[in-house]
């Protein structure tokens, strides 16, 4: 394994003078905030943003390590701070720094970040204080109406996949359209502008012609501990797989994990590829963390139960392309 890199490690002369110049006054106008006040983390964040968009995936982490020993999940708590409250202003607001990054993660909806900015006003927001406001609005968000999956049977040491009950319920939609929502074997549906599901095998030609040429992440469900993704373009920047014996593993934990992947691996509108799709809320999670992702799963009950979630959660189409 080689060395961490130390802040001598970091090349600048790879770059032109400006681009050096520029990236030598950000490390140390970060180094400066890192010892201040809360105000100093959307200015972090700030900084960081700017540095990304000047330099390449792997260039980014080097520079992240060598100047500040910074991981890019660090990193990206500071960057998401910057997005979700570049506007507040800190200095009226009594909120910890532990809550802010708290309420700044991805699926933390904005009218929770509204409610405790509100709140910061006129008294302590603690971490305690952000996670009952995050709670109280995810308990009546959409991705709580989803169904709840049944019972699982005793363990088989096989991974069952979780499908909606079949049984009627006043939030679902109609039977007629539950039909015209049915996927079949081979079929490419589009949710929305930005994602599709190939119902099929993920090493057909069929499904190799929709990945596009640049991918940030891949995530891989295999059905066996020995499984791996097969034909991984060389231009992927990285790969998350998962794989459990247990049929009543906690989805709630799995979300958790996706999200910290996809949100330290890549940026908003960069897409992804999913090998499987274990439960269908997990097209919704994508959604809110705002890439694009291409899927393959080949239970057709699978993908009719997400593209049936989709369009019930979202209230937008789904459509066989």
């Amino acid at each position: 394994m080689s060395e961490p890199l130390s802040q001598d490690n970091f090349d600048y002369t790879q770059f032109d003078s400006d681009t050096s110049r520029f990236l030598r006054d950000k490390a140390g106008k970060i180094k400066g905030l890192l010892t201040q006040t809360i105000e100093g983390i959307v200015e972090i964040g700030t900084s960081l943003i700017e540095v990304k968009k000047s330099l390449k995936y792997g260039e980014y982490r080097q520079w992240l390590h060598a100047e500040f020993e910074m991981s890019i999940r660090t990193a990206d708590n500071f960057t998401r701070v910057a997005k979700c409250f570049n506007d507040a202003n800190f200095s009226e607001l009594d909120i910890a720094k532990s809550a802010l990054y708290l309420l700044a993660a991805p699926s933390v909806p904005d009218e929770a970040r509204e409610e405790a900015l509100d709140i910061a006003k006129n008294e302590r927001v603690s971490n305690r204080k952000a996670t009952e406001i995050i709670a109280s609005h995810k308990d009546s968000s959409t991705e709580e109406s989803l169904p709840t999956p049944p019972p699982q049977k005793a363990k088989t040491g096989k991974r069952h996949r979780r499908k909606e009950p079949k049984k009627k319920s006043k939030d679902r939609i109609s039977s007629t359209s539950r039909k015209d929502l049915q996927v079949s074997k081979g079929e490419t549906w589009s949710l929305g502008r930005y994602h599709r599901l190939f119902c099929g095998d993920a090493n057909s030609q069929k499904f190799q012609r929709l990945i596009p040429k640049d991918i940030s992440l891949v995530i891989y469900f295999p059905d066996d501990i020995n499984g791996w993704p097969t034909n991984i373009p060389n231009n992927v920047n990285s790969v998350w797989s998962f794989y459990t014996a247990l049929d009543d593993f906690h989805l709630d934990h799995l979300r958790e994990n996706l999200e910290s992947c996809i949100s330290g691996t890549t940026d908003p509108g960069e897409m992804i590829v999913m090998l499987g799709l274990p439960h269908p809320s997990l097209f919704i999670l994508v959604e809110q963390l705002e890439v694009s992702c291409i899927c393959a799963e080949a239970d057709p009950n699978i993908c009719t139960d997400a593209v049936t979630a989709w369009t019930v959660t979202t209230k937008r189409k789904a459509k066989k392309v």
